[in-house]
């Protein structure tokens, strides 16, 4: 499935604002509004971290934003697809 179906550049880069922020220990709202051009909504901005927290993506601090995106886009292809996705193992979740 292409990924532009799944997730819109937009969305892309607000995954990776916030992902950057965090890794950058910057406010998190702060430094994503400054970032994209027009600022996101604090909803949006705190919709994509609670993402981060679901155990499909378990984000953890240091890990590429490149990979968390990859393992977003497999959930929302599974979903799309009417399966369901089993997230690789280990680790604590958190950031």
């Amino acid at each position: 499935m292409d990924d532009d179906s799944l997730m819109s550049h937009r969305q892309r880069a607000l995954l990776v604002a916030v992902i950057d922020a965090i890794e950058n220990d910057h406010e998190v709202h702060r430094a994503v509004a400054a970032r994209l051009t027009p600022p996101p909504s604090i909803d949006d901005t705190d919709t994509v971290l609670r993402i981060l927290d679901l155990p499909t993506v378990r984000y953890q601090r240091g890990e590429p934003a490149r990979v968390v995106l990859a393992r977003i886009l497999d959930v929302l292809e599974a979903a799309a697809e009417g399966e369901q996705y089993i997230p690789p193992g280990g680790g604590e979740d958190h950031y």
